[in-house]
C-alpha cells in the first residue's frame, strides 16, 4: 500500500512537472509607438492579462514618485524607476504586455542612461540581473496563479464533503424522525389500549343508566338517571372522537416512515456517488499542488 502511495505521489508530481509552461527569458526586439528597442521578453504563462499589467505597474511605479505612462497595444513606460535587484540608480523602463497562446509576453527594455540600454553585449553583470529581475516576476505571476488555482479547487473539494456531510446529516435526522414515530405509534397504541377500556365501562355505564331508566317510575330519581345517561353519552362521543385522533396518528407516523425510508434509500444512493467525486476531485487538486511545487522549484 506504501509503495502504491509512492507511485502515485510520483506520477501526480511528474504530470504536474510536465503540465506546467516553463518560463523562458530571451533577447526580444520590439518596438514602441514605432521606435525600436532591444531587450528581453519573458512568457508568464496562464496568467491573465490584467493581473500581470497590474503587478507591473506596482513593481515600476515602487519607491519612486514617478507614474507610468501608457500607450496603445500594451505599451507602459516610465523614467526614474527604482528597480534595486538591477541597479542602484533610477532608470527608465520601456515595455510591452502582449497576449499569447496561454501565455503573457512582457516586453522590457531598460535605459541606464541616455540611449545606453541594458545588454548582454555592454554590461554582461547587469544583463542577468535584469534577466534574473523578469524570470522572478514572471515566476510571482505563475505562483500567484497557480495558488489561486489551488484555492479554488480545494474549496470545489470542500464543497463537495460539505454537501456529502449534508447527506449523512440529513440521512441521520431521518433516522431520527423514524425512531420518533415509532414511538408516536407506539404511544399511540398504548393510549387505544387506555380509550378502549374506557369505552367499555363507558358502554356498561350507559347499559345499566338505560336499563334503570326504564324501570324507574320515581320522577325525581328518573331526571338525575337521565341527566347521569346525557352526561355518559357526552363522555362516548367525546371516548370516540379520542379513538379516532389516535387511530389518524397511527396512520400519518406509519405513512411518515414509509416516506423517511424512501428518502433515505435516494439518499443513500446520493451519497454512494460522492467517495468517486471526492477522490476525483482529490486528484485535480494533487494535481495543482504539485504543479506548483514545480513552479517553486524553477
Amino acid at each position: 500500500m506504501k509503495i502504491k502511495s509512492i507511485i502515485i505521489l510520483v506520477f501526480l508530481v511528474s504530470s504536474a512537472v510536465k503540465a506546467q509552461i516553463p518560463i523562458k527569458v530571451e533577447n526580444s526586439d520590439f518596438a514602441l509607438t514605432e521606435t525600436k528597442y532591444k531587450g528581453l521578453k519573458v512568457n508568464i504563462p496562464e496568467v491573465f492579462y490584467v493581473n500581470v499589467k497590474k503587478s507591473w505597474v506596482k513593481n515600476l511605479e515602487s519607491g519612486t514618485k514617478s507614474e507610468i505612462a501608457e500607450d496603445r497595444d500594451g505599451e507602459i513606460s516610465i523614467f526614474g524607476a527604482n528597480i534595486k535587484e538591477i541597479s542602484s540608480e533610477p532608470v527608465n523602463v520601456y515595455s510591452q504586455i502582449m497576449s499569447g497562446d496561454s501565455v503573457i509576453n512582457l516586453s522590457v527594455a531598460i535605459e541606464i542612461k541616455r540611449g545606453q540600454f541594458i545588454s548582454g553585449e555592454n554590461d554582461k553583470e547587469s544583463y542577468n540581473k535584469f534577466k534574473a529581475y523578469l524570470f522572478d516576476f514572471a515566476k510571482d505571476e505563475y505562483l500567484e496563479k497557480v495558488k489561486a488555482d489551488v484555492k479554488e479547487e480545494e474549496k470545489k473539494l470542500s464543497d463537495i464533503e460539505r454537501e456529502l456531510t449534508k447527506l449523512q446529516n440529513q440521512k441521520k435526522k431521518l433516522n431520527g424522525d423514524i425512531e420518533q414515530s415509532k414511538q408516536g405509534i407506539a404511544d399511540s397504541e398504548d393510549a387505544l389500549k387506555i380509550l378502549d377500556s374506557e369505552s367499555n365501562l363507558n358502554k356498561d355505564e350507559i347499559t345499566n343508566l338505560e336499563a334503570n331508566l326504564e324501570s324507574e317510575t320515581d320522577n325525581v330519581v328518573k331526571t338525575d338517571l337521565e341527566e347521569k345517561l346525557k352526561q355518559a353519552n357526552k363522555e362516548k362521543r367525546k371516548i370516540a372522537s379520542s379513538i379516532e385522533k389516535e387511530k389518524n396518528k397511527i396512520t400519518e407516523n406509519k405513512n411518515s416512515i414509509e416516506t423517511a425510508k424512501e428518502e433515505i434509500k435516494n439518499n443513500v444512493t446520493l451519497q454512494e456517488t460522492f467517495p468517486e467525486k471526492i477522490q476525483a476531485q482529490q486528484k485535480v487538486v494533487d494535481f495543482h499542488k504539485n504543479k506548483l511545487l514545480a513552479i517553486e522549484n524553477f
